[in-house]
């Protein structure tokens, strides 16, 4: 059912357990299908820089300066290279919310246990993300929010079966844990699960969040006329996740692993952090790209929508045109 849904959306994931029966299909079709799934499945996207040479050299001499017996050694030098920062004028930023991203990462070495709750997890990996976009015009929505990209898509699937009778409830988007916000426009959602979760709650976790962003691409195409249009999402379960991208080849989105991530647990742990925190930047400077090239767009859209509201008397509604992203029915209640 999950992977139907998939399909039914255009969205062909290149990992997980839907790998294998999409490379089967595929293997049967003519050379020409074949060589576009290839091609899809190749995966060659432009990623910004992430950290800088200065942040990854820095973090470098607080991991060789480390003991696992002495966690405090490790905060103190860390606080040690932020108080050299704070005091030079026009100081690197994001060397200081990268120095503040370990110091908070070691003081939690031992408040975190292998039974925490999906909440509590979140909760700890959102502060990391609240340091690395405290700079920044983005906006980090959670607290499970429904997503407007969702309920836009909704609202056409209910069109396109002449679901749409006035008597119903207001449609909600689908609820995430974790929007990226820039001018009003949702620009991408990540999700959680606690560290004991079964495969079948982690696979239904995933195929949401990448419907979720499927949704939201087909808003974003709208307004920027791109090739190399992408976006960044994430998976985790507990400490550990992964990061995937959402491209669009023809008129197929395609979701590829970019890399796997960890939050600390130990001081082990940490000496392999780099990778995570790179990609933790890379995702920053993706976002901020994104909504860059998404201004200009918004701006006239805002302009278009004033100019419609003085020429036309009738209030918009969807079109009635073929659905680009299914979500599941909700029952219908049925009480008298």
């Amino acid at each position: 059912m999950l992977l139907f849904g998939l399909s039914l959306n255009r969205t062909i994931c290149f990992y997980g357990p839907s790998l294998v029966v999409f490379d089967e299909f595929f293997a049967r079709q003519d050379n020409g299908i074949k060589a576009l799934y290839s091609k899809a499945k190749e995966n060659k996207l432009k990623l910004p820089v992430g950290m800088t040479e200065r942040m990854q050299s820095e973090f470098k001499k607080l991991i060789m300066s480390s003991t696992n017996s002495d966690n405090d050694l490790t905060r103190a030098l860390a606080c040690g290279l932020k108080s050299d920062l704070l005091i030079v004028k026009n100081y690197d930023k994001e060397l200081l919310e990268m120095l503040d991203i370990v110091d908070y990462t070691i003081m939690n070495f031992d408040a975190i246990s292998s039974k925490e709750s999906e909440l509590t997890c979140y909760r700890k990996l959102a502060y990391v993300s609240d340091i690395l976009f405290r700079n920044t015009p983005l906006n980090l929505i959670d607290g499970e929010h429904s997503y407007e990209a969702t309920k836009v898509a909704r609202n056409i699937n209910m069109k396109a079966v002449d679901d749409d009778d006035d008597e119903k409830k207001d449609l909600i988007g689908r609820k995430i844990d974790l929007i990226i916000k820039g001018s009003g426009l949702e620009m991408c959602s990540s999700e959680w699960k606690k560290t004991i979760t079964t495969a079948s709650i982690i696979e239904q976790q995933r195929i949401k969040n990448i419907r979720t962003n499927s949704a939201m691409l087909h808003k974003l195409y709208k307004l920027i006329d791109h090739d190399d249009l992408f976006l960044l999402g994430m998976d985790w379960v507990g400490f550990v996740g992964l990061m995937f991208s959402t491209s669009q080849i023809c008129d197929v989105h395609c979701v590829h692993i970019v890399s796997e991530l960890v939050f600390p647990k130990t001081m082990n742990v940490l000496k392999i952090f780099e990778k995570t925190l790179n990609l933790l930047y890379i995702f920053k400077h993706h976002n901020l790209n994104l909504l860059e090239m998404a201004i200009p767009a918004i701006e006239r859209q805002e302009v278009e929508a004033q100019f419609q509201l003085i020429s036309s008397s009738k209030e918009s509604s969807l079109m009635r045109r073929a659905p680009v992203t299914f979500f599941t029915p909700k029952k219908r209640d049925k009480r008298n």
